[in-house]
């Protein structure tokens, strides 16, 4: 067997590893984050024929709804199948990883690396939910390393199935084009007299121009671009924080001790590696004559392009989302320069952190209970066992139900049907323009039923440091709560939103 066959499997193996241990243990395991219901409440709402951007809110570009729709109409609406996109993310990302160590490093190097980022993945089980972010950066590294073989081999579909993929990550996330735009440069710089640069313009392009006919199509063309003006304006002000912060401050993490100081040093890795990394590999580079001299250094220009997707909120949980090319730089650096041992200390030290939060996510894992829903019998976490179990018996499918102000995974879970053209209303990002929006679609439908959540101004400041002069308040909508709903009795609180009826309707409904 070959060495580019042998990889091959390798690669096949640790995708189909990875993607079903996700599946066992995360794919019906519930997981309440702000973002994951946006993906799956609005391809719901494609699905039933609404037009996002025209007739209701769609907060991002069109790629991953897209995709999400497809996954649902070839497996069902289901909790599982809201999760299979970001699973396969994140196994691509790992078979990917490994390629690239084992290519421009060594296979044993590349084996660890792959575990190391695989396991880094899972400090925090909310990012492997439904998220663009996570479609985008598997698409992105796929389109890397198809342009890496294809001026290895100088195949000409792989430079073109490359800028397809290079195309549709910024589908996903259109920040990304900064990825395209320095694969094109490279490429370029590289092979000038080529055709290669052409027949990746001309994947990107294909895509783009797909994508738009679709929109054109749809009719939604026009509001697209206008709701990408619109998240340009109002997304900077609420979502700016500093490089490499945590919510909450490390301060608060560092002032609890020695191993919570060690466990906030691990966190900062996703910030701190790439800067590693470019100094580590990149400087030594730069004069070097190594045959594969180009390739690294266009992977160096790749990562720095991937991180400069996630400003203006580059916090380690956005950070976390393209640590894939930090990695494998840092497993090719450790492989062509370190000593074994220094290396092999090295990695001991740096796998101590992840290996606990594997274990740690295999025993949250347990921590559950079953809980029948619409979307399938899903595991709680035992702290919301029993307030999602009781949502369940007094919420049924279809009923109309208004969550506030944003948790908009809860009318997936619960199937019910959402009044407004929001699938949450962001508190700091949405304007008064959003609010009367909201509260005229309300008062004309007034929902039987509320989850509602007041957010603290310490809360809203905590999760967004830098909004310092927005308001976390929807004054009109809350009046309108107080005065139109009463909490159910026995009361039902899921992850600190509490179910209100309207006071009119009998306490029986």
């Amino acid at each position: 067997m070959n060495s580019t066959s042998g990889s091959l499997r390798i690669q096949g193996l640790l995708f189909a590893m990875v993607a079903m241990t996700l599946l066992v243990l995360h794919g019906n395991k519930v997981v309440f984050t702000q973002d994951e219901g946006i993906i799956l409440d609005t391809a719901q709402r494609v699905m039933a024929g609404q037009r996002p951007y025209l007739d209701f809110f769609g907060y991002m570009s069109p790629g991953s709804y897209w995709l999400q729709v497809l996954i649902f109409k070839a497996f069902g609406v289901s909790l599982v199948a809201g999760r299979l996109l970001p699973i396969l993310d994140w196994s691509v990302q790992c078979a990917l990883v490994f390629r690239l160590v084992d290519q421009l490093g060594t296979r044993k190097s590349a084996f660890v690396t792959t575990g190391l980022f695989f396991a880094s993945k899972l400090c925090n089980a909310g990012t492997l939910t439904a998220q663009h972010r996570l479609d985008s950066g598997a698409l992105a590294l796929g389109a890397i390393c198809l342009a890496i073989d294809a001026r290895r081999s100088g195949s000409k579909w792989r430079w073109v199935v490359s800028g397809v993929l290079a195309g549709a990550a910024a589908l996903c996330t259109p920040s990304v084009a900064l990825v395209v735009m320095a694969t094109f440069l490279w490429l370029v710089w590289d092979d000038g007299r080529g055709s290669g640069w052409k027949l990746y313009l001309c994947g990107v392009a294909g895509i783009g121009l797909a994508a738009a006919a679709w929109l054109l199509h749809d009719g939604i063309l026009v509001a697209f671009v206008n709701q990408l003006m619109w998240l340009q304006k109002n997304y900077t002000a609420v979502n700016l924080m500093p490089y490499g912060s945590v919510i909450g401050g490390y301060q608060v993490i560092i002032r609890q001790g020695l191993v919570p100081s060690t466990f906030a040093l691990f966190l900062a890795v996703p910030a701190i590696l790439p800067f590693i990394v470019c100094i580590g590999l990149g400087i030594p580079l730069w004069k070097s004559k190594d045959e594969n001299r180009s390739i690294l250094l266009f992977l160096i220009v790749a990562m720095v392009a991937m991180v400069l997707t996630a400003f203006p909120r580059p916090d380690v949980e956005h950070l976390g989302y393209v640590t894939a090319l930090p990695y494998a730089l840092m497993g090719i650096w450790l492989a062509r320069t370190w000593s074994r041992r220094l290396a092999a200390y090295f990695v001991t030290a740096f796998a101590v952190i992840p290996a606990a939060f594997l274990m740690n996510f295999s025993l949250g894992a347990m921590d559950v209970m079953k809980v029948g829903t619409p979307v399938g019998e899903l595991r709680v976490g035992s702290e919301d066992g029993a307030g999602m179990e009781a949502l369940m018996h007094k919420v049924k499918p279809g009923q109309s139900l208004f969550v506030h102000p944003y948790m908009p995974v809860l009318y997936f879970l619960t199937q019910t049907e959402n009044p407004t053209r929001f699938s949450y209303l962001a508190p700091g990002m949405m304007t008064s323009n959003e609010e009367q929006i909201a509260m005229a679609e309300l008062e004309r439908r007034p929902p039987m039923q509320l989850m509602y959540l007041k957010w603290s101004r310490e809360e809203f400041l905590r999760l967004c440091p830098g909004a310092g002069n927005l308001s976390e308040k929807f004054p009109r909508i809350e009046q309108w709560i107080d005065q139109n709903y009463t909490p159910v009795e026995p009361e039902i609180v899921v992850s600190g939103y509490k179910l209100l009826r309207r006071k009119e309707a009998p306490s029986g409904m």
